[in-house]
C-alpha cells in the first residue's frame, strides 16, 4: 500500500532537504580522479535549478514540453536536469559520447567515443525540444535551439526571473524521453511518467 501524501514528484524531495539541510552534500561532482570533488549543496543545487526552471517557463516552456540536455556529468548537468523536472517539462538525454566498455587480458577498459552529430540532431528535432541545454559552448553548435549553463548564465537569469522555489510537475506527467539502439536496430524511444521514477 502507498500512502498518498508520501507521493512526490522528485524535485519536491529536493526542495524539502534544501529547506530543512540546506548545508548538506547533494553531489560530489568528479572532474576526474586526480582532483578532489566539487561539493554541491541541497541549497545550492534548489536555488539554482529554481533560476534556470524560472527561465525555461518564462522562456515558454510548458509541461510536457521536451528539454534536452547534452553534457558530461559536471556540475551544470544536475542543475540542468532537476530545472527541467520543475519546469514540469519532459528531459530528454543526449549523451555528448558513448561509452564502450572493451575487455583486454581479462582487464575492463572504458572508452569513451564522441556520438555522430546526426544522431544528436536526431534526437532533438525527432523530440520536438524547445531546447538543448549544453555546458560548453562548442557542443552547442551541433543544435537549432542551444542554450548554455553556465555562471554567467545563471546569474543572468537570476536578476531577471528570481530564485523562488518552482514545481510545475505532477506524478501524471511525463519526465524523460529515451532514446536508445542496438548496433543493428534503428533509434527507438521510450516515454517514462513521473510516477514511474
Amino acid at each position: 500500500e502507498t500512502n498518498a501524501a508520501q507521493e512526490k514528484v522528485v524535485v519536491e524531495w529536493l526542495m524539502e532537504n534544501a529547506a530543512n539541510r540546506p548545508d548538506a552534500i547533494a553531489h560530489e561532482v568528479y572532474a576526474s580522479l586526480e582532483q578532489p570533488p566539487q561539493m554541491v549543496t541541497y541549497g545550492e543545487l534548489n536555488e539554482q535549478t529554481n533560476v534556470l526552471a524560472r527561465w525555461l517557463v518564462a522562456n515558454g516552456v510548458q509541461v510536457e514540453d521536451k528539454v534536452c540536455l547534452c553534457s558530461v556529468r559536471n556540475a551544470f548537468f544536475y542543475v540542468a536536469m532537476a530545472a527541467i523536472l520543475k519546469a514540469g517539462a519532459c528531459y530528454v538525454s543526449v549523451s555528448p559520447s558513448r561509452v564502450v566498455l572493451r575487455s583486454l587480458a581479462l582487464t575492463l577498459f572504458q572508452i569513451d567515443i564522441e556520438l555522430p552529430d546526426e544522431r544528436k540532431k536526431c534526437t532533438e528535432q525527432d523530440s520536438g525540444a524547445k531546447f538543448v541545454f549544453v555546458t560548453d559552448a562548442d557542443a552547442g553548435k551541433v543544435f537549432a535551439q542551444p542554450a548554455l549553463v553556465s555562471e554567467e548564465s545563471l546569474t543572468q537569469a537570476r536578476e531577471t526571473h528570481g530564485n523562488e522555489n518552482i514545481c510545475l510537475a505532477s506524478l501524471n506527467n511525463l519526465a524523460y524521453l529515451l532514446y536508445t539502439s542496438g548496433i543493428r536496430l534503428p533509434i527507438c524511444a521510450v516515454l517514462i511518467l513521473r510516477s514511474l521514477i
